[in-house]
Formats: structure tokens, C-alpha cells, sequence
């Protein structure tokens, strides 16, 4: 009878206005849960400000090595406490490579370097990266990279705090990982060349990074110390390679001195990289092509 008065159909019309009504509730909720979103974006992003204000920062007063031992002196200038401050080692096996020239492309093979040196030409030479497969006790192994955490012995404790200088003396680690994810590590710098040596590496790399965290355990700190080529051939010890300095010829110059020299960079490579050192890609992530 109502559905004749109105010329209607008043299912139909319900279900217009459900319809309608669902689509409004939708939106509504749509442009709830962005704006929910946003504040919750925005007060990330204000309790990160605030909390970096409170992040420690650490100087490196000096650094030298005795003999395989490294010593280092920091001081934390943030305005927090450091926690769990460590030295991050890599190593990679490394090669003699040989040119005609110093632009020279075409590297020279043992017979060409022979002659060259029975005809008293010179060469040029560089480290370059070597074989990466290794054998430690009958398995296959790779360098891994590790971190050799701090103590702060005049506290005994794992933290730095603000404002306060503290000298740490340590023999860092190196490392092999296989396939499996196994760890094999050698805190003396003797036993792991020995290792190198079985597998017929004559000059790795060798590069340490400082790593630190704050109270909530965050990373806030990680920055390359030093890299340096270690030749066995010649030294004895880490001491006697840093000394020499040799840079690896697969590391670029520090992101500092590009800045200095006011060099551009890969805008992908400043958007995503977090290091100012560009290692091989296995210890790499995101790492742009051609730089």
C-alpha cells in the first residue's frame, strides 16, 4: 500500500540508503584512520628528535696499534649515556695486481711481469680483491664481519657517559661463516693468518668500524675507523701494516674528503648507504651500480 502511494519501491530504496550510508561510514573511517596515522607518523618522527637530542656521540681521541693489539681513546661529547660500544672487524682476501702503467687496464700475467722486470720496466701495482672461498678444517668458509664489544674497566661496566673519556685496550676478532650460518672466530691475530696462510693468501685488508649504541638500545653510532692492506710477505704484525698504510684499491676516499674536494655523489647512493666506505658487495646493502 505505501509502496503504491510513493510510485516506489521501498526495498530498493533502503538498500539505496544502506548503501549510501556504508560508503559515508567508509570514508569516514578511511579519513580516520590516516589522520590517526599521520599523528602517529608525526609523534615518531618528535619522540626520534627528542630522543637523538639524548643520543651519545663518540670522538675518537687517538688510535694505534701495539703489535696485533688495538688501542683506542673516546670521548662522548652526546649529551647520553653509549652502551654496548664495540670495534667491528672485516677482512678480505686481497691480490697483487699489476699494470704496464699507472692508467693501465689489462692487468699483466706472471710471464709480462717477469719480462718487465728482466728489462727493468716499470710497473704499477695494486691490491685488488682476492678469492673469497676459503677451507677451515676440511669446510667452506667466508669472511664474516664481527663486533668486539668494550669494556669500560674503570667503571666495569658497558657504558660511556656523556661527557667523559675512556681509553680501551682490545685484540679484536676475525672471523669465518659457511653456508650454515656456523661461526668460527680467532681472538688471536697469530691463529687466523695461519688460517689465511693454509689457504695460500699472501695480503688481505683488514678494517675496523666503531659501533655504538644508546640506552634503548639502539644503533646510533657506526663509522669506518681505518682499512688498510696487511701483507704477509713483509709484516709481521697489524702495527707494522698500519703503519705503512697501504689503501686497498677497492675502497673509495672518505665521504669527507669528497665533500672537501666538493666531488657530487650518486643521489641514491647519499639516500640509501650508511657508510662512507664502499666494500665489496657481500657486505654491502643497496649499494648503487657504477659507483
Amino acid at each position: 500500500m505505501v509502496n503504491e502511494l510513493l510510485g516506489v519501491d521501498l526495498t530498493a530504496l533502503v538498500t539505496l540508503g544502506l548503501v549510501i550510508a556504508t560508503i559515508i561510514l567508509a570514508t569516514v573511517t578511511y579519513l580516520l584512520v590516516r589522520e590517526g596515522k599521520r599523528q602517529v607518523n608525526m609523534l615518531i618522527k618528535q619522540t626520534m628528535i627528542l630522543r637523538s637530542q639524548n643520543d651519545p656521540i663518540l670522538l675518537i681521541k687517538s688510535l694505534s696499534f701495539d703489535l696485533n693489539k688495538l688501542k683506542i681513546t673516546l670521548e662522548n661529547v652526546g649529551n647520553g649515556p653509549a652502551s654496548s660500544i664495540a670495534i667491528g672487524t672485516k677482512f678480505f682476501p686481497a691480490k697483487q695486481t699489476f699494470f704496464s702503467d699507472s692508467g693501465g687496464k689489462t692487468p699483466l700475467s706472471a710471464l709480462e711481469l717477469k719480462d718487465a722486470a728482466n728489462q727493468e720496466k716499470n710497473a704499477s701495482m695494486f691490491y685488488d680483491l682476492g678469492e673469497d672461498k676459503l677451507k677451515d678444517n676440511g669446510k667452506e668458509v667466508y669472511p664474516t664481519a664481527l663486533a668486539c664489544v668494550l669494556i669500560n674497566e674503570k667503571n666495569n661496566t658497558l657504558i660511556l657517559p656523556p661527557h667523559e673519556i675512556q681509553s680501551y685496550s682490545i685484540n679484536p676478532s676475525y672471523g669465518f661463516g659457511d653456508k650454515k650460518g656456523n661461526l668460527t672466530f680467532y681472538p688471536p691475530y697469530e691463529s687466523f693468518v695461519n688460517t689465511l696462510k693454509k689457504n695460500g693468501v699472501t695480503c688481505f685488508v683488514l678494517s675496523f668500524d666503531l659501533l655504538g649504541k644508546n640506552m634503548a638500545e639502539d644503533l646510533v653510532v657506526s663509522q669506518g675507523i681505518t682499512a688498510f692492506v696487511v701483507d704477509l710477505k713483509k709484516h709481521s704484525c697489524i702495527q707494522e701494516a698500519y703503519r705503512e698504510n697501504i689503501t686497498p684499491h677497492f675502497i673509495t676516499i672518505d665521504m669527507i674528503d669528497l665533500a672537501k674536494r666538493e666531488i657530487p655523489v650518486s643521489r641514491d647512493f647519499y639516500l640509501y648507504s650508511k657508510s662512507s666506505e664502499n666494500f665489496p658487495p657481500y657486505y654491502e646493502k643497496g649499494k648503487p651500480e657504477g659507483f
